[in-house]
């Protein structure tokens, strides 16, 4: 199954990197990565999934104001 933000994911997408990064201080590279890990989140939030990872360093802050997002976060 392959899953494609939409637009209205986009835009969601881009405020809440946007918040982050700027109360966070992100750079840029930091900044690209966070709006990808948003991306990812909300997408699979859309579509009911639960998203599996062990990046908890870079997408716990985004599930944290993305609360009804189900996740699962493992050591690898």
């Amino acid at each position: 199954m392959s899953l494609t933000p939409d637009d209205a994911i986009w835009g969601m997408a881009g405020m809440l990197s946007g918040m982050l990064a700027r109360t966070q201080d992100y750079n840029e590279p930091q900044r690209r990565k966070l709006l990808n890990d948003c991306l990812i989140l909300l997408t699979a939030r859309k579509h009911g999934q639960i998203l599996l990872t062990a990046n908890i360093a870079d997408v716990g802050p985004v599930s944290q104001i993305v609360d009804d997002a189900r996740l699962v976060c493992y050591r690898a």
